[in-house]
């Protein structure tokens, strides 16, 4: 005999044993008990029943809807809203059951109030009724425990690790597990190890019992805090000790918790909080420069420039140093990137931080250099090749020899340009720099296009372009639009112009803007191809669409040949 018992969670743990008794005493008889959580009884084989996937809950959803009489089309927005839904079966059919009011556009929109939002019909069970009424079904049965971490785990955005619940959230094992029991809280897997997190729609719950907690501001501070210091240790902050990008091992390592990184400076500067949003931006600023968050980059300068004067000195002189990072890297201002990197000079030679302050003469180095005043960019990096000499300083030894490799090739003096750009390249190497060989590769490949050695030029950046080191975006589109050049050169107009147009629709869709000088050498061979078919017709395309026809290209050429 087969028995069914439905919903029995609200039953626990009593049910369990009567269950787990009645099973010893009749061998041949199986149960299939259905509840929010394990029985946690010896003869339990549990089979968690996870949401549907996302073409069978696009199916639910569609019947459901012209049950309601309202026949939709499945398109995206539709799959959009299944998904927004976590495509949990009765929210689903909650949200059919509106479309005889909302469209599904409308249904996105109104996302935000899912929980009293979506309503069921008239004979609908009681706790059934809208999502609010279900979750508050299986709140309710929770311990006080329970309810206290539930309520603490929604200050994270797009779940979190072990360590971080306990140490912000003050979870413990027993509790977490049962909050895992009770499918209020999920785990997944990566390659960074265990992470748990809420459904879209059981987190905004969680959220409003979140502001009702006596201390939502602490648990706020505590979470902003952790991820501060979570970006600074993984990430690392820019500075003279460590001034290489961030690799791609760390930017990965990162990626799953800069969400959570995020939430922490909003809620910091919605909090005048603004010491630690800057110190959460000055921790993020290699994530920003190396995973193509460009935009975020630029909020964050323009919010915390006019408040970095009001700073204690040691944090003032890093937020000024990533200040001017930002302004030169990402949105091409050298004027602003100077005027910071200036001010953090006179804070660093106050402090006696000699590192810092040769580090900013470099910086301001590159200022001259971009505004055409190459020959004293040489010569305030000659000066501090010799002083990073004098130290040991192998990492800016290779960084100095790396600029001053660039700048001698913008002066035309190619032979020691390579030299220097050579040596560069072999400390990286030496050092395990990934990045910073990478980096070196793209500038050699500056070099041979300036050359004329327009083979070699597409050789070195497409190395560049395939090394898996460097990920980032901003790197790729100077790779492209120097092949492109390459091929503007050698009489390949139509690609070269749909590769250049990849490379301006990058700066706009990612929002970065490439130096003036880098910019200069590649308008000289491409400026004459804006406006043309093919140009237009890259300015549609994705640096990863414009790589794939790059690919195309190569494979046909060496074909012919």
């Amino acid at each position: 005999m087969l028995l069914l018992f439905d919903n029995a969670e609200h039953l626990l743990p009593g049910v369990a044993a009567e269950l787990s008794v009645l099973v010893a005493a009749c061998p041949a008889l199986q149960l299939l008990v259905t509840s929010r959580e394990r029985l946690q009884v010896a003869a339990e084989a549990a089979f968690p029943v996870p949401p549907l996937s996302p073409p069978d809950g696009e199916r639910l959803f569609l019947a459901r809807a012209r049950a309601a009489g309202v026949v939709l089309r499945l398109d995206e927005t539709v799959s959009d809203l299944c998904t927004r839904l976590d495509e949990l079966p009765l929210a689903l059919e909650l949200a059919a059951a509106r479309t005889v009011v909302f469209t599904p556009g409308q249904l996105l929109e109104r996302l935000g109030q899912r929980l009293d939002l979506l309503k069921g019909s008239r004979d609908a069970d009681p706790r059934q009724l809208t999502l609010r009424a279900t979750i508050d079904w299986s709140y309710e049965l929770l311990s006080p425990e329970e309810q206290q971490l539930f309520a603490a785990l929604a200050v994270f955005s797009n779940g979190c690790t072990y360590e971080a619940a306990e140490a912000i959230a003050g979870a413990d094992v027993d509790t977490a597990q049962s909050l895992l029991d009770k499918s209020l809280l999920r785990r997944r897997d990566s390659d960074n190890g265990a992470r748990y997190w809420m459904l879209t729609t059981i987190n905004e719950y969680a959220l409003e019992k979140l502001a009702l907690r006596a201390d939502p501001s602490e648990l706020q501070r505590r979470h902003a805090e952790w991820y501060r210091d979570q970006a600074a240790s993984v990430i690392g902050i820019p500075g003279p000790r460590d001034s290489r990008a961030a690799s791609t091992q760390e930017l990965e390592c990162f990626r799953e918790d800069y969400d959570n990184a995020r939430a922490a400076l909003d809620w910091a500067w919605s909090a005048n909080e603004d010491e630690l949003a800057i110190e959460i931006g000055i921790a993020c600023c290699r994530y920003w420069l190396g995973a193509d968050s460009f935009h975020d980059a630029n909020a964050w300068l323009q919010t915390a420039l006019p408040k970095i004067a009001a700073l204690p000195a040691d944090t003032k002189l890093h937020a000024l140093q990533v200040a001017g990072l930002l302004a030169f890297f990402v949105v091409a201002d050298t004027d602003r990137a100077d005027e910071c990197w200036a001010q953090a000079a006179v804070i660093a030679n106050g402090l006696d931080r000699a590192d810092d302050a040769a580090w900013l003469d470099q910086l301001r180095a590159a200022v001259a250099w971009n505004r055409g005043y190459i020959q004293t960019a040489i010569t305030t990096n000659e000066r501090l090749l010799a002083f990073h000499q004098e130290r040991g300083n192998r990492l800016a030894i290779a960084g100095t020899l790396h600029v001053l490799g660039e700048q001698r090739r913008d002066l035309g003096e190619y032979e020691q340009a390579e030299r220097q750009l050579r040596a560069a390249d072999s400390i990286y190497r030496e050092l395990g720099d990934h990045v910073g060989v990478a980096n070196n590769s793209h500038s050699l490949a500056d070099l041979a296009l300036d050359r004329g050695d327009y083979t070699e030029a597409i050789n070195l950046y497409h190395l560049t372009l395939t090394d898996h080191a460097v990920e980032s975006s901003r790197i790729h589109a100077y790779c492209l639009a120097g092949i492109a050049s390459a091929l503007a050169a050698t009489g390949h107009d139509t690609e070269a112009a749909a590769l250049w147009g990849a490379t301006c629709n990058a700066e706009q869709e990612l929002g970065f803007r490439m130096l003036s000088s880098e910019r200069k050498r590649y308008e000289t061979h491409l400026a004459r191809l804006e406006g043309s078919e093919a140009w237009a017709h890259g300015r549609t395309l994705s640096l990863e669409q414009a790589a794939g026809t790059l690919s195309r290209i190569t494979a046909a050429r060496a074909h012919e040949a």
